[in-house]
């Protein structure tokens, strides 16, 4: 394991009790985000393959 001195171990700490606190709703904000970049891309493909096929017609 590696060796931190005091204040490096209090930074350590700051950011784990921090990720205790509010690691849910970070993880939570990041899933929402890929949630609503997956549909917006998928909204853009079905648009496209709509368009697509009208056009044959």
């Amino acid at each position: 394991m590696a060796v931190y001195d005091l204040e490096e171990q209090e930074k350590i700490d700051d950011l784990k009790a921090w990720w205790a606190q509010y690691g849910k709703y970070v993880s939570g904000a990041v899933t929402a985000v890929a949630i609503v970049v997956i549909a917006i891309q998928g909204w853009r493909w079905y648009e496209r393959t709509q368009a697509e096929q009208a056009s044959v017609l």
